[in-house]
C-alpha cells in the first residue's frame, strides 16, 4: 500500500471528491498533512499509554550535524576561550510521552554500536570511571545530546532512530519518497477522512431532503 506522505494525502483527496464537499477548498494538502500527524499522535499516545509505541512509528535520520562548541567566556567584548569543548547535537522536537524510548538508536552510520546514554551526572564523571570511560556516550540535555569519546575527532554528523512529534522535521524528509512513520497507513487514511467528513459535513441532497423545506408542496382541494 502507499506509503508516502504525498501518496497518503492523494489517496485521501480521491476518496473525497466521491463526497462533493461544499467547502473542500479549505482542505488543501497543508491542510491534510497536519491532519495525518494529528492523527498519528493520538494513535501513537494510546499505544505509548497501553503498551508501548510500535517500532513503525520511529524513524531512521542519518543527517545529525555535531557541532563543536569551544568553551570560555567573554572579557570586554573579546571571547577567551578555554581547552574544553562540547560535541552537540540539535535534536528535532520528540514525542515527550514517550520519555527514554523516544531516542532508540544514537551512534554511526554503520550502525554496529549503540553509543551509550546517561544521565548529566555520570556523562560528567565518565572519565574516573575505569568500566565506561573510553565507551561513546551521550547525554541529552534539552531538545540536545551532548557526545564523548565519539570514534573519530572529526566526525560531522550522526544517525539516530527517534520518534519524532512531527515526521517531516526530519533534516531528510522528503514528502514523495520518505515512508511515512506509522504501522497501518489504511488506518490512518480512514480516520482522516472520517475527521473530514465528521468536520465538514456532507452537502444535503435537497431533491431527496425529508424535512419541510424539501418536501413536495401538495395542492389542497379547496384553494
Amino acid at each position: 500500500m502507499a506509503g508516502s506522505l504525498k501518496e497518503i494525502i492523494s489517496m485521501v483527496q480521491e476518496e473525497l471528491a466521491n463526497f462533493h464537499l461544499t467547502d473542500d477548498s479549505e482542505i488543501t494538502p497543508k491542510y491534510l498533512k497536519e491532519l495525518a500527524n494529528k492523527i498519528r499522535n493520538t494513535l501513537l499516545s494510546e499505544e505509548i499509554k497501553n503498551k508501548g509505541a510500535n517500532a513503525m512509528y520511529y524513524q531512521r535520520v542519518c543527517c545529525l550535524e555535531v557541532i563543536c562548541h569551544r568553551m570560555g567566556c567573554t572579557i570586554d567584548g573579546i571571547f577567551v576561550p578555554s581547552s574544553s569543548v562540547i560535541w552537540e547535537v540539535k535534536l528535532p522536537p520528540l514525542v515527550m510521552k514517550a520519555g527514554d524510548k523516544a531516542i532508540l538508536y544514537v551512534g554511526t552510520d554503520q550502525f554496529k554500536t549503540n553509543w551509550v546514554k546517561m544521565s548529566l551526572a555520570g556523562w560528567m564523571s565518565i572519565e574516573g570511571n575505569i568500566w565506561s570511560s573510553t565507551l561513546a556516550s551521550y547525554t541529552q540535555v534539552g531538545d540536545t545530546i551532548w557526545i564523548k569519546n565519539a570514534p573519530t575527532s572529526d566526525l560531522k554528523y550522526i544517525c539516530a532512530i527517534l520518534l519524532l512529534y512531527d515526521p517531516v522535521n526530519a533534516c531528510d524528509w522528503n514528502d514523495e519518497t520518505s515512508q511515512y512513520p506509522v504501522p497501518d497507513i489504511y488506518k490512518l487514511t480512514m480516520l482522516m477522512k472520517q475527521d473530514i467528513l465528521s468536520t465538514h459535513g456532507l452537502p444535503k441532497d435537497k431533491q431527496h431532503d425529508a424535512t419541510d423545506a424539501g418536501a413536495p408542496q401538495i395542492r389542497q382541494d379547496n384553494e
